[in-house]
């Protein structure tokens, strides 16, 4: 089983950070959930990322773990064309919990009747392999060179990932 952290971050190459004047978080996170689903439908996948996912495809359970909201995920996977490669996605309040406690990831695996021993967290940010690390399954960092400039590798790499990859070449050569 592969379970994909941060979509947004691992398979698209656009980020954007704003901050909104709303006084209502009601209404500032409905504006965000807005906003994100139009700037979803500009992203890009990053470079062979959806040829490392029709190579596991056959062979590989995969899920979508992620803090987002489902809604929100679900415009990104439509507008690239990834939800066959998805058996799972666990959203955003689904487990009551965020990562890095391993919740998500535990419900994931139940989901798709699999075992943290032969699973694995592809994931960009300290929180997704402390998950990992957390739910007892082995990591992947995710660190092209796009993101020498939004996250610390010696941070990351003080997580223990179990494996780093900088493409998603690399990263389907090391799951085939």
């Amino acid at each position: 089983e592969c379970i994909e952290g941060s979509y947004f971050a691992a398979l698209g190459k656009q980020g954007i950070m704003l901050q909104f004047a709303l006084p209502d978080p009601q209404a500032r996170q409905e504006e965000l959930v807005a906003l994100a689903k139009v700037m979803l439908r500009r992203v890009e996948l990053y470079e062979g990322a959806r040829e490392a996912l029709q190579l596991l495809a056959p062979t590989k359970r995969c899920a979508i773990v992620s803090d987002s909201r489902r809604e929100v995920i679900e415009v990104g996977m439509s507008h690239n064309n990834l939800q066959q490669y998805f058996s799972v996605l666990v959203a955003r309040g689904e487990s009551g919990q965020i990562k890095p406690h391993p919740a998500s990831l535990a419900i994931a695996l139940q989901l798709m009747e699999g075992d943290s021993q032969f699973a694995v967290m592809i994931g960009d940010t300290d929180k997704d392999l402390l998950a990992a690390h957390n739910a007892g399954v082995d990591s992947i960092l995710f660190y092209p060179d796009s993101h020498k400039d939004l996250y610390n590798l010696n941070t990351l790499l003080a997580c223990d990932p179990t494996y780093v990859v900088s493409s998603h070449a690399e990263l389907g050569r090391l799951l085939r």
